[in-house]
């Protein structure tokens, strides 16, 4: 059973392809399996997020604090550094995002969990995601988007 990652926005999440031959961090806005976990946001555009693993497993969950294999932790950083990136992309647009993690086959169920997060504390050796899961993430306070020159 693997482990699955959402994405809810009011603004728009721009696809990331995922490429077989070189497996790396990847989005898929309207994903038909983002439907499933629908009722689980309270922002309309949803997106299923992976990791280079084809799924969520390549985020740090709970369990993950037993790992002591140094590629398979650095596997794990990557895309933990790549899902902060492409937030911190999403909160120049909007005030706060949300994301879902649960089991694959649990987007349904009632959440067990839900906080909220500063972006900068996805980049944390103490983040993990925890199964069914709502995490709001905000931009950090001294945060400042990127300016567009018109």
């Amino acid at each position: 059973m693997c482990l699955v990652l959402y994405l809810a926005s009011n603004g728009k999440l721009p696809a990331i392809d995922w490429d077989a031959s070189a497996p790396s961090f990847y989005v898929t806005p309207n994903d038909p399996a983002a439907s499933n976990a629908a009722a689980q946001f309270t922002k309309t555009n949803l997106a299923y997020v992976g990791s280079d693993n084809g799924c969520g497993c390549g985020f740090r969950a709970e369990h993950d604090y037993a790992i002591d294999d140094p590629e398979q932790l650095a596997s794990k950083t990557d895309n933990q550094r790549r899902l902060h990136d492409y937030l911190v992309a999403c909160l120049s647009e909007e005030g706060s995002v949300e994301l879902f993690s649960c089991w694959s086959g649990d987007e349904s169920l009632p959440r067990e969990h839900e906080r909220t997060v500063k972006i900068s504390e996805l980049l944390s050796e103490d983040f993990f995601f925890l199964e069914r899961q709502l995490t709001i993430v905000t931009a950090d306070s001294d945060f400042n988007p990127p300016t567009t020159d018109s």
